[in-house]
């Protein structure tokens, strides 16, 4: 099982598949730098697309080695990002990058009713995987970005989402834990109404074999320490052998006080549909 991200970055070098990037105005050097490391690593193949001489210039500012990758021109961010999804939507890339252009202006080319690439009825959400070593585990939390408020239908696609995602990393028996701000299932807290029904349907097979959903736990009891993949929201799950502990839905806030602390760790986010 992949348990941080020199396993992962070594599974996917020895994998023999390389994917495809549609990098989105990626002139800013977080993204330049990741691409050329997974270049490097030969994991993927590149296309930027937009900024292409703010490109060139910040890769000569960071001494990046040259690498090979394909170019698309546009005139504006909005171009960009139209071209970028069209490639994936046409199956030309596989994997859409944000560099430097605005969520919003991203989102909107994502999903566009006649040109986007969210099929119909499903639910775009997120997902970001933390290392962190003091835990010596990964940690997984959906969703703290895109919905704040999820309906039950969006709680159970993203239960499913992340399901997925702990068994593509080898995870055996996911175990799931719902997060809240109080450990009791209350209407003064509507979200947890709904947690009752979700737990009786990963008893009962929903998710698979061997995924088990917790009673909500409190944020500040939301992991422990035989935990092995610690996923967050208004349910943070918790994948392989774990006990389950419940947290706030005050996901957002967690992620990011979590992302202030890896100063020295790693943390990866991904957008899934």
């Amino acid at each position: 099982m992949i348990e941080n991200f020199g396993q992962l970055t070594a599974h996917l070098s020895q994998s023999g598949r390389r994917c495809r990037l549609a990098v989105v105005c990626g002139s800013d050097a977080s993204t330049l730098e990741a691409v050329a490391r997974a270049v490097e690593k030969m994991m993927v193949e590149v296309v930027f697309v937009g900024h292409l001489d703010a490109i060139s210039q910040m890769s000569e500012t960071l001494h990046l080695p040259a690498f090979p990758a394909d170019t698309v021109a546009a005139a504006s961010d909005e171009e960009a990002a139209a071209k970028a999804v069209m490639m994936v939507r046409n199956g030309e890339a596989d994997v859409l990058v944000k560099g430097l252009v605005s969520t919003d202006v991203l989102l909107r080319a994502v999903l566009n009713k006649e040109r986007g690439i969210l099929p119909s009825g499903r639910v775009l959400t997120h997902v970001a995987v933390s290392e962190m070593k003091e835990m010596n585990r990964m940690l997984v939390f959906s969703d703290s970005a895109v919905i704040p408020y999820p309906t039950p239908e969006q709680r159970r696609a993203q239960i499913s989402y992340v399901v997925n995602l702990c068994r593509a990393f080898g995870a055996a028996e996911p175990r799931l834990a719902l997060l809240h701000c109080s450990e009791h299932v209350s209407d003064k807290f509507p979200h947890t109404l709904d947690y009752r029904d979700i737990i009786a349907e990963a008893g009962q097979g929903r998710w698979g074999k061997a995924v088990s959903i917790n009673h909500p736990r409190a944020q500040e009891t939301g992991g422990n320490t035989e935990s092995r993949f610690w996923l967050e929201k208004k349910k943070i799950h918790i994948c392989e052998t774990a006990r389950i502990r419940r947290i706030s839905n005050a996901g957002y806030y967690l992620s990011k006080s979590m992302n202030a602390k890896l100063c020295d760790e790693h943390m990866f986010c991904m957008e899934s549909k």
